[in-house]
């Protein structure tokens, strides 16, 4: 799983009025729901690029945990034929 820097779609779980006429995105968001939670319970006092950065970093997280829930990733993995991932990229600067 690769999350990226400043992902719109993950903004949308920051502010969902941002995606309100966008259902396709909306409904993708479903997959990261808790969140925003998730970042509002770990930064105090944060900036908005401190807390989309924060989101697109537990998002991937979700994302991973999210995956090791289906039959076929469970049994791939206990067979050690599958290793997951998560990464963050920054496009700007290519970290």
């Amino acid at each position: 799983i690769c999350g990226h820097a400043k992902c719109g779609a993950v903004g949308g779980l920051l502010n969902p009025d941002a995606v309100a006429t966008l259902p396709a995105v909306k409904d993708w968001l479903q997959h990261a729901d808790g969140v925003a939670d998730e970042v509002a319970r770990r930064l105090s006092q944060p900036s908005p690029e401190a807390r989309l950065n924060c989101a697109v970093e537990r998002n991937v997280v979700r994302q991973l945990a999210n995956l090791k829930t289906h039959p076929a990733v469970i049994e791939t993995l206990a067979a050690e034929k599958l290793r997951l991932h998560g990464w963050l990229y920054g496009f700007e600067t290519g970290d």
